[in-house]
């Protein structure tokens, strides 16, 4: 019945929906988690929404979106783990290790694609080997800053007249960009260009090869 019925119905309902969403990417305990986490966050935030943020007119202020978004990204990023996990025992792992941080390292998988891509060696050559590791983390930082503050695919084009109707944002970017037809924008699109040649060797395995 979607949302025309009752309000424990409806909750129910967004449960299943997000939990079969989970359970549709693949055949494995780690895609039931997902979906069963997902399920209860939406619930929740119906509930929030409805007996706490409305009746205290929380939505409208700066600080409470803020923490808002900040609280989202964390929350789904911590389940992406679960998702992204060989099994419920590896994501243990990755969990224990973030909550028990004796030092920062870097998985052994991870360690592997970057000296694969020769990143390593690279920021060696640069930055020296006392600071690659350094220079790792702060490049990591930088491309968690370029997601969250640079305008996304439909703030770069609206004055194209790309979509039909404008997506709701309730957040500028910090940088107001905007792609135009220059020798600037060319350069940075034959760049990319050029990577994605130069890795279509690279053999990356179908996201939902467990469907």
């Amino acid at each position: 019945g979607g949302f025309f019925c009752s309000p424990t119905r409806q909750r129910f309902n967004l449960f299943a929906t997000m939990f079969i969403g989970g359970v549709w990417h693949g055949a494995g305990w780690t895609f039931v988690v997902y979906g069963v986490c997902h399920g209860t966050y939406v619930v929740i935030h119906q509930l929030w929404r409805i007996k706490v943020s409305g009746p205290l007119q929380l939505v409208g202020r700066r600080d409470y979106k803020a923490f808002s978004q900040l609280f989202t990204f964390v929350v789904v990023a911590l389940t992406l783990i679960v998702f992204r996990a060989d099994s419920l025992t590896s994501a243990g792992h990755i969990f224990s290790a973030m909550f028990n941080w004796n030092g920062a390292l870097f998985a052994p998988e991870y360690t592997a694609a970057l000296e694969h891509s020769k990143a390593l060696e690279i920021i060696s050559m640069l930055f020296g080997d006392i600071y690659s590791v350094s220079a790792v983390f702060s490049f990591l930082a930088l491309a968690l800053a370029i997601c969250w503050l640079m305008p996304n695919t439909y703030q770069l084009f609206r004055h194209c007249d790309v979509v039909l109707e404008a997506p709701f944002s309730t957040q500028a970017p910090l940088f107001d960009w905007q792609w135009q037809p220059n020798m600037a924008w060319s350069f940075f699109i034959a760049v990319l260009t050029l990577i994605s040649l130069l890795n279509l060797t690279q053999v990356s395995e179908f996201l939902y090869f467990q469907f």
